[in-house]
């Protein structure tokens, strides 16, 4: 396995792929400390900007076409933009076993 081409993908590829690996790392280190204390709310805040810059940046993406530029793709983006929203705001009241979409 090579990183070349991953080297020679356009800058919205790259940025996409290296922070989409970056939130998985992140993920793990997340579950791996203590809920609630300091370290945990920065990589947490961390975690949410990296992944509204993947999910953003997939609107960048457009090798596959379905519904003019955009594929099913980009529903899962705009989903996941969503849900970042609607999490953070569960974190910030301290909703955070809540069931309810919203």
């Amino acid at each position: 396995m090579t990183l070349a081409p991953l080297a020679k993908a356009f800058l919205v590829i790259q940025i996409h792929t290296v922070l989409a690996l970056g939130a998985v790392l992140l993920t793990v280190g997340i579950f791996a400390i203590r809920k609630g204390s300091p370290l945990h709310r920065v990589m947490g805040w961390a975690w949410v900007i990296m992944m509204a810059i993947v999910a953003l940046s997939s609107f960048g993406i457009h090798e596959i076409r379905m519904v003019g530029p955009f594929s099913p793709i980009h529903l899962l983006s705009a989903f996941t933009l969503w849900s970042l929203v609607v999490g953070v705001g569960h974190a910030r009241s301290h909703r955070l076993n809540s069931t309810s979409a919203a």
